[in-house]
């Protein structure tokens, strides 16, 4: 059987645009097999545009392939069909999951008492896995158990939520979320907060981060509330635009100019109510892609009022927030949960992180701390963190960590075994026992309709 046309199956999604003169079906002969993982990416890619269709063939893929399935193989199979674009060959894609699920065991392992910890707290816990692609919602069913509920959004990083509002920023675009069940009421399966997709801003591939909300006079421009977001991309802090890609804030003074090279590597966000206060980058690199000979000691978070550093020599630091009177700051290469003062620069370790941290959020007397398995490249090579987890003969982890803030200590945590291997962000729901929220495809984002009433 002679092969389909390359250009068919190696378009570009810039020149399917151009040649879409409405959906087109995707067919796939046996000789495809052997090459499926390429295939299978590549087709997820192009079905998400929404300009081609699959043939029932597609599950020729499978019956013709007796060779196991990979991990990363089943994790795109289960995205076909989570997004709707594949369903006869659901069955398939079950069993093949099974099967790499026995092999691998659980993806998903908790402390012991990590149930009774979000009870006592009475909150849920929202995370982003940014090379996962998606949203988590951990929290309790109605008979105490764990639930870890999950949406697909591509390259899902920075996440903000008062536990009525939701925003988070995808490969190219800021979505916003609104909780569409009334205080004190629940869903038969006790569902209390029910985010639903009520707003998109496409950004372009910016490279966002950390999100607030906050003032957007504070930078001397038009008044008004919104999201202010890192912009990696552009080495800025920025807000949606009615008119535009986004609006331009601030920018740290050592940035010479607006132009979408990523110099410093800015990446977290601070507020102090309304105001951005605090801002961290890992390094002063006013070049492009400059940052990365900086990664180990380079360093840097700034006072966003002033342009000033408040502390420098940190690894890859993330994650700036205030909180108790502090200054609190991931120092990501080191491995440590760190608080820095203002006012002479000192920082001063408060836990080692057994990963890549990433992601954090206060409650009470903890601290909720993301952690990821590095990358093995050049971005993660040669941190002190290597150095540290081998003293300390330890692996490093995927998951999340809760640190008591006053002795150090880890109390509990959540592991992912495998499968998802970095997080980027999280956020806390108080007061919220069971949270869902709405996909973006399949039948229940066009049957869940609300209305505003009439006047």
């Amino acid at each position: 059987m002679d092969p389909p046309d390359p250009s068919l199956v190696h378009m570009s999604l810039d020149e399917l645009g151009k040649n879409a003169g409405g959906p087109k079906v995707l067919k796939f002969a046996p000789w495809l097999v052997g090459n499926r993982n390429e295939l299978l990416s590549q087709l997820l890619a192009i079905l998400r545009t929404g300009l081609m269709k699959v043939s029932s063939r597609l599950d020729m893929i499978f019956e013709k392939c007796s060779t196991p399935f990979g991990a990363d193989e089943v994790q795109v199979m289960n995205s076909l069909c989570k997004l709707g674009f594949w369903t006869k060959g659901e069955t398939k894609m079950a069993q093949a999951g099974d099967m790499a699920q026995r092999d691998k065991g659980p993806v998903l392992l908790l402390s012991q008492n990590f149930n009774n910890w979000l009870a006592a707290q009475n909150c849920s816990l929202a995370l982003t896995t940014y090379q996962a692609g998606r949203l988590f919602l951990i929290g309790r069913k109605p008979d105490g158990s764990v639930r870890a509920h999950e949406r697909l959004i591509e390259q899902c990083q920075g996440l903000w939520t008062d536990g009525q509002s939701l925003w988070t920023s995808s490969r190219h675009t800021m979505w916003r979320f609104e909780n569409d069940i009334p205080a004190g009421q629940q869903t038969q399966t006790g569902v209390d907060r029910l985010f639903v997709p009520r707003e998109g801003r496409v950004t372009g591939r910016v490279d966002v981060h950390d999100i607030g909300m906050g003032e957007l006079g504070q930078f001397g421009g038009p008044e008004g509330y919104g999201p202010i977001f890192v912009c990696t991309a552009f080495n800025c802090l920025a807000t949606t635009s009615d008119d535009a890609s986004l609006r331009p804030l601030w920018r740290p003074p050592f940035i010479s100019a607006m132009l979408a090279e990523d110099r410093c590597h800015l990446n977290g966000l601070a507020m102090d109510g309304d105001r951005a206060a605090y801002v961290s980058a890992v390094s002063r690199s006013d070049v492009a892609d400059g940052w990365r000979e900086r990664r180990r000691d380079g360093g840097v978070v700034l006072d966003v009022a002033t342009g000033e550093t408040v502390a420098s020599g940190l690894s890859m630091p993330h994650s700036p927030r205030l909180y108790d009177g502090r200054l609190w700051v991931l120092n990501s290469g080191q491995g440590e949960l760190s608080v820095i003062d203002p006012a002479d620069g000192k920082v001063t370790s408060v836990a080692f992180c057994p990963g890549y941290a990433r992601g954090l959020s206060f409650i009470g007397r903890y601290a909720v701390i993301g952690l990821s398995r590095p990358r093995n490249n050049q971005t993660f090579e040669g941190l002190p963190l290597e150095e540290h987890l081998e003293a300390k003969d330890a692996a490093p982890r995927s998951g999340l960590i809760i640190v008591d803030i006053d002795s150090g200590a880890i109390v509990e945590w959540l592991r992912f075994e495998h499968t998802i291997n970095e997080l980027y962000d999280v956020a806390i729901l108080p007061g919220v026992q069971q949270p869902e929220a709405i996909g973006f495809q399949g039948s229940e984002i066009e049957q869940h309709i609300t209305l505003t009433p009439l006047p």
